[in-house]
């Protein structure tokens, strides 16, 4: 900056055009180390996030690269399971099919049941109708051993008779 060379009269207007001056050049060294200081942390800026991105990057790719181990480690646990599933699966239709013939079975038995005790309830209503007899029971039912004897021989004679 070129230094105003005002001839006025007076000293006072020197000494203000003196201090607006000095004021001038500290606001214009001041401007222009705010713009260097500005450029260079906007220059530093610009590398950090530059090393960020960089670094996550290689974050990703190390990231996506243990996820895909895992995946393949655990790819034939789930196939297994999977299987273990569809093979429960199956038991479990079994055992539903089971469970549904034993049903059937049951209320066939149940059916059967019911009729049984319509027959016995008949057959006791019928019972209950008919005349009461006495039973008599003659007291030389026993055969004597002359008796049983005679009864042996005479057994024995037929099979005789029958093998000739």
């Amino acid at each position: 900056m070129k230094p105003l060379n005002v001839k006025v009269e007076g000293r006072w207007i020197d000494r203000v055009v003196r201090r607006v001056e000095g004021w001038a050049l500290a606001l214009a060294l001041a401007a222009g180390g705010a713009s260097v200081g500005f450029a260079f942390s906007e220059y530093r800026l610009h590398l950090v996030v530059v090393d960020l991105r960089e670094a996550q990057r290689e974050e990703i790719g190390r990231l996506t690269d243990v996820y895909a181990r895992n995946l393949r480690a655990l790819t034939p646990k789930v196939e297994q399971a999977a299987q273990a599933a569809s093979a429960a699966a199956a038991v479990a239709t079994s055992a539903a099919v089971t469970a549904n013939n034993a049903a059937e079975t049951a209320a066939d038995a149940a059916d059967t049941s019911a009729g049984a005790a319509k027959t016995a309830r008949s057959a006791a209503v019928t019972a209950a109708r008919r005349p009461q007899v006495p039973i008599v029971v003659p007291l030389a039912t026993q055969p004597t051993p002359s008796q049983l004897g005679r009864a042996v021989d005479q057994a024995n004679r037929k099979v005789k008779e029958a093998a000739k």
